[in-house]
């Protein structure tokens, strides 16, 4: 009886110190069954999680000098500086004559046939400056500050100019979340007008 104890529990102690086995599923197929192997295809690369659009609330500016000097004259060079400043920084940028600069977070339009008119900006990049020492990142108080606006809110704000002169209508809009300078855009329409 002892001899039994001893190898049962020598037995119960190997069976312990196995490691586990994942189960194996095996099936014999016959000769003349055909298998097949049913998957999507996986894409080359994977759709990237979009982020949620945002909600702004609308501040509508009015009579703003400040606002007034930048819809005449939104960046401090000319869009052929900003390209070599791009290139002289490394930032992989493309380049329209007579159209357009762009570069992952921003993109100008414009047209050279009525001087070097702007016609639309959206810019989300701190590497492009705005005249007036505006730029992306700017904290929405110094922005207030700068230009005089009274009118704060809490929550995800846009302020939002137009001024119309020479049959021109100008849109500029400026996008703040938590507070920040996130983005710029700026509309001229329209961009040229032929006599």
């Amino acid at each position: 009886m002892k001899k039994i104890s001893s190898l049962a529990f020598f037995v119960l102690l190997s069976c312990a110190q196995q490691k586990p086995s994942e189960p194996v599923a095996t099936s014999t197929m016959e000769e003349d069954t055909l298998a097949t192997t049913v998957s999507e295809p996986v894409p080359a690369e994977l759709p990237a999680a979009s982020e949620p659009e945002l909600s702004y609330k609308t501040i509508p500016v009015e009579n703003n000098g400040v606002l007034e000097a930048l819809v005449n004259n939104p960046f401090p060079k000319d869009l052929e500086a900003m390209k070599a400043m791009l290139d002289s920084m490394g930032v992989t940028s493309e380049w329209e004559n007579g159209g357009g600069l762009s570069y992952d977070s921003a993109a100008i339009s414009y047209n050279r046939s009525y001087g070097e008119a702007i016609c639309e900006a959206d810019i989300q990049s701190a590497k492009l400056a705005l005249n007036k020492g505006i730029t992306i990142g700017m904290a929405l108080t110094d922005f207030l500050t700068l230009t005089g606006i009274k009118s704060w809110s809490q929550g995800t704000l846009r302020y939002e100019y137009t001024y119309s002169a020479q049959e021109h209508t100008y849109t500029i809009r400026f996008d703040f979340a938590n507070n920040v300078l996130i983005r710029f855009f700026y509309q001229k329409d329209p961009c040229v007008i032929y006599d």
